[in-house]
């Protein structure tokens, strides 16, 4: 096809040789008209040429017939769909545990209401269904009773965005409230532990966070940065600790305390970064920024809720709440500790919840989840969920295929999720 070309990866053309030696480097060649079809979906992935601007096509073509060059790009296609396959069961286990509000949620709603909504969208809820990105096509299903999902923009090559709607058969005051009540850390099965972070928040706040023996001997383990998302000052920190399983634990709950309350006081700025060796670092903060910025859209229409979140805490405004938690999740198989902060606000027509998972433990870097719920009628809403994660898991070498699965998993997760929820609380909402 013409918008494609076969050739090598543009800073390796110094023949066959060097295909083994950028394999060695993870620097593979780039396959053109390359595809592969998911055991799971119908998506193909392709290498478009503008990826390749200074590629000489004709001459590579010509020049590489031999039997070994066949040889090496054959291997180097198994590779790739080896990488991509891991990949695929490391994406699908940590975007798996970013949907706890929305199955909140969808409980929360009580019962899904099939039948198609008879009035029409009120234009506030219109307004949020088109800033989403959601097509018109897509807000008549959603009208029609369907659960609806589109992929959002993404702010960076780490960052996975997506959004899920649906209409539910409960005002949206109830909805907000049993949110707002702690109920989601009841519904999230992957939580085993959580506490409020109220007050002034000291070691002590901590005082109840256990770990089971495996991630306390990780803990007392060298090379912290490689089991932990920890500071380069906070591995030292912990190293300089006896490695004695209850001197360790002790010493991270200080140091989870020193990041919460830090961040209650000062807000994004005051997030440290994970160090990754080799004088390497992730910017959780950064990634947190990003996804902030993606909410300006919102801002014409719920300002001060805007402000308030993205802006902690800069804005306050008596009309939003904050509060703060710890909780212990299962994130890829390990039990982990997340701080999160939470922002609510009521209005007359609709309840808007925001989460910001400003420290992960382990696995991704950060994670923003906003969910609304707008009233269609007294006893009908509409429900937003979207949820951003940020993770050096989906960036790099491979990134756009990446996201690809991200995306189709954190979908199906989400949709499947609520889409259980109609038939659970079916007999709930007739009490």
């Amino acid at each position: 096809m013409a918008e494609h070309a076969i050739g090598l990866h543009p800073r390796r053309r110094d023949g066959i040789g060097s295909t083994i030696d950028a394999l060695g480097r993870k620097e593979l060649p780039i396959l053109s008209d390359f595809r592969r079809r998911s055991p799971r979906s119908s998506t193909f992935f392709r290498v478009p040429l503008e990826r390749l601007p200074d590629l000489e096509v004709p001459s590579l073509w010509c020049a590489r017939q031999s039997v070994d060059y066949c040889f090496h790009l054959a291997l180097s296609c198994a590779f790739l769909i080896l990488r991509f396959s891991l990949l695929e069961v490391h994406i699908m286990k940590y975007l798996s545990s970013g949907v706890a509000l929305g199955v909140a949620l969808a409980m929360a709603s009580l019962t899904f209401n099939t039948a198609a909504a008879q009035e029409p969208i009120p234009p506030l809820v219109q307004e949020m269904a088109t800033t989403l990105g959601f097509t018109p096509s897509e807000i008549a299903k959603l009208v029609e009773g369907e659960i609806v999902s589109t992929t959002l923009d993404e702010g960076s090559e780490k960052e996975i965005a997506l959004a899920v709607a649906m209409v539910v058969q409960t005002n949206h005051q109830t909805i907000y409230k049993r949110i707002k009540n702690g109920e989601w850390f009841s519904i999230d099965r992957t939580v085993s532990a959580s506490q409020e972070l109220a007050g002034e928040i000291t070691p002590d706040s901590f005082s109840t966070l256990t770990l089971p023996a495996a991630e306390i001997r990780r803990l007392t383990a060298s090379g912290l940065h490689r089991h932990f998302n920890l500071s380069g000052n906070e591995v030292e920190e912990l190293e300089t600790i006896a490695a004695e399983p209850a001197a360790r634990l002790d010493a991270y709950r200080r140091l989870l305390a020193k990041r919460a309350s830090s961040y209650k006081r000062k807000g994004i700025a005051a997030i440290a970064p994970y160090s990754r060796g080799r004088k390497k670092n992730a910017n959780p903060a950064e990634d947190l920024r990003t996804a902030a910025g993606a909410l300006a859209g919102m801002s014409m229409r719920c300002g001060e809720f805007y402000e308030a979140f993205a802006y902690y805490p800069e804005s306050p405004t008596e009309s939003a709440s904050h509060r703060f938690f710890w909780a212990t999740q299962t994130i890829q198989d390990r039990p982990t500790v997340v701080l999160s902060h939470w922002t609510t606000q009521l209005h007359t027509g609709y309840g808007l919840i925001a989460e910001r998972q400003f420290y992960v433990g382990q696995s991704y870097n950060a994670q923003q989840i906003v969910a609304g719920a707008f009233a269609l009628s007294d006893s009908e809403s509409i429900v937003f969920y979207t949820n951003r994660t940020a993770s050096d898991q989906v960036a790099g070498f491979g990134s756009t295929a990446a996201h690809a699965i991200g995306r189709r998993f954190m979908l199906s997760e989400v949709v499947a999720l609520f889409e259980s929820m109609r038939t659970s609380f079916d007999s709930s909402s007739k009490i």
